[in-house]
């Protein structure tokens, strides 16, 4: 939290609630929701998320797909491959979770999401090079 204050005082912007939580990091929340805060969810956080038939969740329930989806934004925001991953069960997840924290938000997710138009359904292949010979004789 100290680096999201320092962050808004370098920027010369007052660092209201509002904005304090805009400036953490996705490494913060998922540690926020690691076993060491077991106690602090059990007593507070739990209210932040519920399952869409209203029932509460564990803090487990919310913090092991976080990790993997935290690792995926990080791989994509530093241009490394992921042709390899599921990505399916990854947007799944993240709907999941956005669904559990706010079913509004969840709602107006779905109306802009295009993932199944340009996800293909299959897995990506890559084309193997040509060899010389049959660059040379095209």
């Amino acid at each position: 939290m100290a680096e999201a204050l320092n962050d808004l005082t370098r920027e010369g912007k007052e660092p209201t609630p509002g904005r304090v939580v805009a400036a953490l990091t996705f490494s913060f929340w998922t540690a926020m929701l690691s076993p060491a805060y077991e106690t602090l969810w059990q007593q507070d956080l739990h209210r932040v998320a519920r399952r869409a038939d209203g029932a509460g969740l564990r803090r487990k329930d919310l913090s092991s797909p976080l990790t993997p989806i935290r690792v995926l934004r990080n791989r994509v925001a530093h241009h490394e491959p992921i042709l390899g991953w599921n990505l399916q069960k990854h947007h799944e997840a993240i709907l999941r979770i956005i669904e559990w924290l706010s079913p509004a938000a969840a709602a107006w997710c779905r109306t802009l999401d295009r993932f199944d138009q340009v996800h293909p359904a299959g897995r990506i292949t890559l084309q193997a090079p040509k060899n010389e010979a049959e660059d040379r004789a095209q």
